[in-house]
């Protein structure tokens, strides 16, 4: 079993939130889920500013931003906001949903819209252990940018 303590965690979340400010808002067209609350969002971009990305190679990331493609895959929780739609979440299963989404690093949130409303809220919350998902998607995107 893993544990961090909670001032560790809270150190690793505010040196990531140091190193970025972003912003973007977009549409989520799919979801793998990954277990737990986890997913890893597949966001269809409308408008993103990356002001500050000072990230290693070797720091954890929450997402990957393609420009040729116009695609960011976020690592999120969002399990939460679909167990009343889904009953039975299958792990690595790609599911179709269509959710907007705004996401803003400086806030450390995710909001959900659906016909421009708002259905929800979670946080951005880097961890080591799903990067693993997103560096395997990495590999078939065209130059992404981590952040």
């Amino acid at each position: 079993m893993f544990v961090v303590s909670p001032a560790k965690y809270e150190e690793e979340q505010n040196d990531y939130f140091s190193k970025v400010d972003y912003h973007f808002t977009g549409t989520v067209d799919r979801f793998q889920y990954l277990g737990s609350s986890r997913c890893l969002l597949y966001i269809k971009v409308n408008q993103i500013e990356i002001k500050k990305n000072k990230l290693n190679m070797d720091d954890d990331f929450l997402g990957l931003y393609s420009k040729e493609s116009n695609l960011i895959v976020l690592f999120a929780d969002f399990y939460l906001l679909l167990k009343n739609k889904y009953n039975s979440l299958e792990n690595d299963k790609i599911e179709n949903i269509n959710v907007d989404i705004k996401v803003n690093s400086i806030e450390r949130k995710i909001y959900y819209y659906k016909n421009k409303i708002l259905v929800g809220e979670t946080y951005l919350r880097p961890t080591a252990v799903y990067v693993k998902k997103l560096i395997m998607v990495e590999k078939d995107m065209n130059e992404p940018i981590r952040f």
